[in-house]
């Protein structure tokens, strides 16, 4: 097995990925400042999205929040978790939770509850900033793991500039944090960091689930390289490293689903699978004939340019696999979350929510087509192209 040598961060002169940090959060900043003046009316809590079906506006222990009819939209519910994420209630601050996976997602919560200084007059705006700093990390991580493979770091830019990340700080939604620590994971693999990755990945479930699927992957990877179990004559393949990178992220998972579990009384994983997954390919088909049947509304163009944009990098991607200069783990990580995304159900493929959910396996093509030059400056221009198209709706309307 070929074993990559790569630099650390102290080791490289950082002063590029600095700067391609700076860079997104600066486009990312601008994009926050304009929705909060045009969409918001001027207030960054708008984003929160408050709806009156699962909110008591007279509870919230904060008052004048805006809210709408309706269901409202999920950053409500990371809204309560930052007032107090140990408050695993059902009902708790006014907010009730929609369905019983809500608390298993404290990752994101907990970072916006300690950058607020724990004072919940300062949890609306915190919930942006939170995600606004890691776009940064994002990019200053993905700058280092495209200088591995010898490209520009401004590259780097690429995994930040995923267009439905623009919904997600928009929202106050998970995607955008959860997908730093599942990089900084991948990161401090290349390094053997080990301890740093599993904290990493270990951080990344408590986040997002669909941050399980690149644990699983790495597991997969793990166990496949051990294989000698069975037949000695492999173990000159064994995993280049230690196997609780993933089964302690796993543990915490699960340990942390058995918490909201004696609080909520419901099985998370279970609600989020029942609601999520469906047989593979039958909803992005279904979605894209009634896309098709309805093209004369902008929400669905604008649906049918996100889908093609992802589908196109997912097809690069594809053809770049066995030149990629990727692990192996993470090219199998990329096929186990492009499978995942393509068994998605019709309530994530038939919604308007700017493919936030399919993130980690536009990333994950990203490191996988990093290795090809033509590839990577096509997929560069259609990133670029998708963000600003996707970007602009969100700066008139809530």
């Amino acid at each position: 097995m070929n074993h990559h040598s790569y630099p650390s961060i102290k080791s490289d002169a950082s002063k590029t990925p600095l700067l391609a940090a700076l860079m997104a959060v600066v486009a990312y900043a601008i994009f926050v400042v304009v929705r909060t003046v045009f969409a918001a009316k001027g207030n960054i809590a708008a984003f929160i999205v408050l709806g009156n079906s699962f909110v008591d506006r007279h509870a919230l222990p904060i008052q004048h929040l805006p809210q709408v009819n309706g269901p409202g939209y999920d950053g409500q519910f990371y809204f309560r978790m930052s007032l107090d994420p140990f408050n695993l209630n059902e009902h708790a601050f006014g907010i009730t939770f929609d369905t019983p996976y809500r608390p298993s997602r404290i990752g994101y919560p907990l970072i916006v509850f300690v950058l607020a200084a724990f004072d919940k007059a300062l949890v609306p705006a915190s919930l942006v900033y939170t995600n606004l700093l890691a776009v940064g990390a994002i990019a200053f991580l993905g700058a280092h793991m495209a200088k591995d493979a010898k490209i520009s770091p401004f590259y780097g830019l690429l995994p930040a500039g995923y267009f439905g990340f623009t919904f997600s700080i928009s929202r106050d939604l998970t995607e955008i944090t959860g997908t730093v620590f599942v990089l900084a994971a991948l990161y401090f693999m290349r390094r053997q960091r080990w301890k740093l990755a599993t904290l990493a990945f270990s951080y990344s479930v408590i986040t997002r689930e669909t941050a399980t699927l690149v644990v699983f992957a790495i597991g997969i990877y793990w166990l496949w390289c051990h294989r000698y179990v069975i037949s000695p004559r492999f173990d000159r393949h064994k995993a280049p490293f230690p196997p609780y990178i993933w089964i302690v992220p796993a543990f915490v998972y699960a340990f942390w689903g058995v918490v909201t579990f004696l609080n909520v009384h419901q099985v998370g994983l279970k609600s989020d699978l029942a609601a999520n997954l469906y047989f593979p390919l039958a909803a992005p088909i279904e979605a894209l004939a009634e896309r098709l049947s309805d093209i004369n509304q902008l929400s669905s163009l604008l649906w049918l340019g996100q889908s093609a944009s992802w589908a196109t990098t997912q097809a690069v991607a594809a053809a770049q696999y066995r030149h990629s200069k990727a692990t192996p783990w993470e090219k199998l990580a990329w096929l186990v979350t492009v499978l995942a995304s393509l068994s998605l159900s019709s309530e994530i493929w038939g919604n308007t929510n700017y493919l936030r959910s399919v993130s980690l396996s536009w990333i994950l093509a990203v490191v996988v087509l990093w290795g090809s030059k033509p590839s990577r400056r096509f997929i560069a221009s259609i990133s670029l192209v998708s963000w600003l198209i996707s970007a602009l709706p969100l700066l008139l309307f809530i």
